[in-house]
């Protein structure tokens, strides 16, 4: 079932209820019903400041305006935010695993918060040689991806979700247009101008997978989810198999 949600920069969902950020500014929550249709539900905060939905679970979304990064729980009416910590510098890239979140910033710093500290402040983490763009989370495992200067991707796995550990990397060619996602699994993937590439943790010894036909595309987002990849371009939502890699079906846009 296709649900227009009109002028939107970014989405959640969270099964039975779905967030939306409009261009306009300000989020909505949705409630989905079986068959798949939105009713729209709640809108806030009461300001134009435009939001981007990061991550979510358990009724609650993570979201950032700016520098300020806000945990929000949309299970009660009105949403009520539990948490929001303002940076010095934009959000760039944010996830939310059992009890903390992890933020990459603009400046390429990461920063952890506490969720069970109360109001104590986020701290920054110092990863060797990192300058990470997008963070992932994938079962309990983490990823970090550096876009570097040399048109790579580097990317920097964390199997037991601990940054401040030594990763398995990666090196891919090319820069990441469409984002970073991973697996519950030990698989990451992201898309260049070689076309989706498939990342595989699951030895401990990284090995790269390039789909072919993928590179006629420029994708702008890509998800993980089961056994599946969804692939989004200016036209076209594609879903294909995490394993092969192999195009299962297509929604027009």
């Amino acid at each position: 079932r296709v649900n227009p949600v009109e002028g939107a920069t970014s989405i959640f969902s969270l099964g039975s209820l779905v967030v939306s950020a409009p261009a306009a500014g300000g989020l909505r929550r949705y409630a989905q019903n079986d068959s798949g249709a939105l009713t729209l539900t709640a809108q806030w905060p009461q300001s134009s400041s435009v939001w981007k939905l990061h991550d979510g679970t358990s009724g609650k979304v993570l979201a950032s305006s700016g520098a300020t990064l806000t945990l929000w729980d949309v299970s009660v009416s009105p949403p009520l935010s539990v948490r929001s910590d303002v940076f010095t510098s934009p959000v760039a890239s944010a996830i939310l695993v059992p009890g903390f979140v992890y933020a990459v910033l603009n400046d390429h710093s990461v920063w952890k918060i506490d969720l069970g500290a109360g109001s104590g402040a986020p701290a920054r983490l110092q990863i060797s040689d990192a300058a990470p763009s997008l963070i992932a989370r994938g079962g309990s495992a983490i990823a970090l991806a550096d876009l570097t200067a040399a048109g790579t991707t580097v990317i920097r796995y964390f199997a037991a979700g601990d940054p401040a550990a030594v990763p398995v990397t990666a090196v891919l060619e090319g820069s990441a247009t469409s984002g970073l996602a991973a697996s519950a699994d030990g698989r990451v993937a992201v898309t260049t101008f070689r076309g989706l590439q498939i990342v595989d943790f699951r030895s401990g010894v990284p090995v790269t997978k390039v789909v072919a036909g993928t590179d006629t595309s420029l994708y702008s987002d890509v998800e993980i989810a089961g056994s599946e990849i969804f692939l989004l371009t200016a036209t076209a939502l594609e879903v294909r198999d995490l394993d092969s890699g192999a195009l299962k079906t297509d929604f027009a846009l």
